[in-house]
């Protein structure tokens, strides 16, 4: 037997028609996957037909997935699909004579050693923003890496989140392994404590910073090992480490520009070319001091590749999840299997409403088809022009560093469809056959499909547009907002991220929309723009419509579609 949800009885209902409630109020929740015909009798030639869909809607596979907040969507799309972090890193990228990984390390590493234990202060929390000017953060590596996350902060993204996403993708992208992710952090607003080490410190000195970073001893020393796998000193930062010249005015600590466990392998052997271990001055050689402070009993347990990578791994996920006392991190951040993109409804240009949105598959197949459904507002039986639709575009994508290391071969189903105005939508899903034979899968938000709380006042992704002058780019944000008038106020929140180094913070302005010129009233919509600085595309919005209220937060508007 088949046990029907709430949601299910409610497109048997549109299916069946409103009159035939009471008929199905008895065997809703205890119906058989084949047709009753006691039911089947009841019903008009017309309407059993319709019944009969139920049979398919039985046999779907319901993928009842609970749609994440927003943060998760975006860590999600940070991590999984190709974007800024994935192209900077690509497959080990060079920079500098060393690579873009090996900074993003260093950089997370010099974020996170302001920790303390004792009192849970300090930790990965962006606070190196502030600390450029001591000499142990000295290097262009520094402000380049921080400029390479800066100015993409979100509202839920922030940048400790994506210095330490920085690390893991750098990490994989020169051949590392896999870390785990969580977000979360939350930004400092000054400097921390100045504790991170120095290369002409004491072993004392060392083993205490560790210790209140929450390392031991031995771990202290694979952590120096793991990090010291990448990149190396540059010259023109630490002359009296590397006092002659070198190749592209960087000494790499173990001759490769890969993460491998080679810094361990060539200490041990003697062949080492770290600076920090062999180099002229031995006030400096901080790494050869670590390395033998147990006897090189560490050194010698991780001198196999898999448990090289499995300890640096365990290490660098503790290293970016060491955050301040009472900072909450998410989840561990995994590829969405399902993942429904921002559904987007606004006017179109016909007399229709335009509703784009995309389902994300993490694997690749030519034979599966996917297809978009949705409700109307009333419950009806779908008018013109009808209440599902086929992808407007399907195309793969290459990921990120992480992506391909999973094994993972992302496909983008897009859709944009035209919606009856009169009719509206309440709500969406999907359809997915793998064409295989087996189940399809219907994509659905929790059993009761993806809402569309309101269509009364829209973000117009159809009608939004950039602007260059003297000044700069600027988007001209459009919203569509119904039965709108001189008395309506509709106002904007928008978030800025950090403009440089030296002024990190994001801000926020709040900006009055008014009516756009360039667009007619059409179907009892008015439309309202402002003008606002390219970089500032999330949004808060707020509507006051004939004494009622609309809000909404983090809105992205991005390019226009």
């Amino acid at each position: 037997m088949i046990n029907l949800t709430e949601a299910a009885v409610e497109e048997i209902r549109t299916f069946a028609a409103i009159e035939l409630e009471e008929k199905l109020e008895p065997i809703k929740y205890n119906c058989g996957a084949g047709h009753p015909p006691d039911i089947l009798t009841m019903l008009s030639p017309h309407l059993a037909l319709k019944w009969s869909l139920l049979a398919t809607y039985a046999a779907l596979n319901v993928v009842a997935i609970k749609r994440p907040e927003l943060r998760m969507e975006r860590l999600d799309e940070l991590l999984w699909e190709s974007n800024f972090v994935s192209s900077a890193v690509g497959t080990c990228v060079a920079r500098d004579n060393s690579t873009v990984a090996a900074q993003w390390v260093r950089l997370a590493y010099h974020d996170m050693s302001t920790h303390n234990v004792d009192d849970g202060s300090g930790g990965l929390d962006a606070s190196i923003v502030f600390e450029l000017d001591r000499p142990q953060n000295v290097g262009k590596g520094m402000t380049d890496s921080i400029n390479d996350f800066r100015s993409s902060t979100e509202p839920t993204v922030t940048l400790s989140d994506l210095i330490a996403m920085g690390a893991i993708m750098g990490t994989v992208s020169c051949g590392g392994p896999m870390i785990p992710f969580r977000g979360g952090r939350v930004d400092a607003t000054s400097a921390g404590p100045a504790t991170v080490p120095e290369p002409q410190q004491d072993l004392a000195s060392h083993t205490e910073s560790f210790r209140q970073q929450g390392f031991t001893q031995s771990e202290m020393i694979s952590l120096v090992a793991c990090g010291h796998s990448l990149g190396g000193v540059r010259r023109e930062d630490f002359p009296d480490i590397v006092q002659t010249p070198v190749d592209g005015n960087v000494a790499l600590f173990d001759g490769t520009k890969l993460f491998d466990n080679a810094v361990v392998t060539g200490y041990l052997q003697g062949t080492t070319p770290n600076p920090l271990a062999v180099g002229p001055n031995a006030t400096t050689n901080s790494d050869l001091r670590i390395f033998s402070s147990d006897g090189n009993a560490t050194m010698q347990s991780i001198a196999s590749p898999d448990t090289f990578n499995k300890v640096c791994a365990d290490l660098f996920e503790r290293m970016i999840n060491t955050v301040p006392k009472g900072v909450q991190l998410t989840e561990v951040v995994e590829p969405i299997e399902y993942k429904v993109g921002q559904a987007w409804l606004f006017p179109g240009d016909e007399g229709a409403f335009r509703f784009v949105t995309s389902l994300r598959m993490l694997h690749k197949n030519p034979l599966r088809t996917v297809k978009l459904f949705w409700s109307d507002r009333q419950g009806s039986a779908c008018p013109s022009p009808g209440c599902s639709a086929s992808p407007s575009d399907t195309f793969g994508d290459s990921g990120t560093p992480m992506t391909n290391k999973a094994g993972l071969s992302l496909s983008f189903y897009e859709f944009d469809t035209k919606i009856n105005m009169t009719s509206s939508i309440s709500k969406f899903w999907f359809e997915v056959d793998e064409g295989d034979g087996s189940a399809v899968a219907r994509v659905d938000d929790d059993g009761a499909g993806f809402p569309i709380v309101q269509d009364a006042v829209l973000l117009d992704r159809g009608r939004i547009s950039t602007e260059s002058d003297k000044s700069g780019t600027f988007l001209i944000i459009v919203i569509a907002a119904r039965n709108a008038d001189a008395s309506s106020r509709i106002t904007i929140t928008t978030y800025q991220p950090g403009v440089s180094v030296s002024k990190p913070i994001p801000t926020r302005q709040t900006l009055n929309l008014s009516v756009d010129p360039r667009f007619p009233p059409m179907a009892g919509y008015t439309f309202f723009s402002a003008k606002v600085p390219f970089r500032q595309e999330w949004f808060d919005l707020k509507a006051e419509i004939g004494g009622e209220v609309f809000e909404q937060q983090n809105i992205l508007a991005s390019r226009k579609i």
